[in-house]
């Protein structure tokens, strides 16, 4: 929201101030409940495409891959509920994300099923 004050009277002499505001989100109990369905699919150009439900009023989202030791990276911040990821051919890929609302971080919700990159075919003359 924007909240403009300004004088009533024209004699009286004093700038117009612009304070901007938010108001507070309702709680949110089950965000994992929100957040899902989540899922991922190995797009063109070995693109991998995650998408999620948006829930209103986040500040924004966190994505996250399995490492090799099966511990979680942060790979992104996004505000949209889409983000891109570049893969790797025959590699194996595990997604979580996570929201942030009111700078209150929610817990993290996985995506449902691995994905794999199919290998490339290289064809010779």
């Amino acid at each position: 929201y924007t909240l403009n004050i300004k004088p009533v009277h024209n004699k009286v002499d004093m700038t117009e101030k612009v304070i901007q505001f938010r108001t507070r989100s309702p709680p949110i109990d089950n965000v994992a409940k929100l957040l899902t369905p989540v899922n991922a699919e190995a797009g063109h150009e070995e693109i991998i495409n995650l998408r999620w439900n948006t829930i209103q009023c986040a500040n924004h989202y966190e994505v996250f891959q399995t490492t090799d030791d099966g511990e979680w990276e942060r790979i992104g911040t996004t505000k949209d509920n889409l983000f891109k990821q570049k893969g790797v051919p025959c590699t194996e890929y595990k997604f979580a994300v996570k929201t942030t609302i009111d700078d209150q971080e929610s817990e993290m919700v996985m995506f449902d099923h691995i994905i794999t990159l199919p290998s490339t075919i290289i064809h010779s003359e």
